[in-house]
């Protein structure tokens, strides 16, 4: 089998392998490299608009990471637990009933007793 040289054609390579039994045309995709990679000429990728999505998703991702991790820092310093310190924040809303503040720290309305108690 023979390979002949890649050909440009709007946004895709041909390949023609040479068989004595057939001819088949192999086509590459080039919406599947990197943008930096891809030639001028090769139209954008469908999933290219939905990209600045998929960065956005990561940014907040890292972002909320990055949150959770000042959190522990700020509890360890203070010598409180984390979901105290994420109380002592919602503290800033004003009364809340137990109720709520269970809502708010994905906790069971006794461990909210107990915390309160606590501070």
């Amino acid at each position: 089998m023979q390979m002949a040289s890649p050909q440009s054609t709007h946004g895709r390579a041909v390949l023609g392998m040479a068989s004595t039994r057939r001819r088949s045309i192999v086509k590459l995709n080039f919406f599947n490299l990197p943008s930096g990679n891809r030639p001028a000429h090769a139209a954008a990728s469908p999933t290219d608009s939905l990209r600045p999505a998929v960065d956005i998703v990561g940014a907040c991702r890292r972002l909320h990471a990055a949150i959770d991790r000042l959190e522990e820092r700020v509890a360890d310093a203070a010598g409180i637990s984390l979901s105290d310190l994420r109380y002592l924040n919602l503290l800033e809303l004003g009364p809340l009933p137990a109720t709520a503040i269970a809502r708010q720290l994905h906790l069971a309305t006794g461990s909210v007793t107990a915390l309160i108690d606590r501070l």
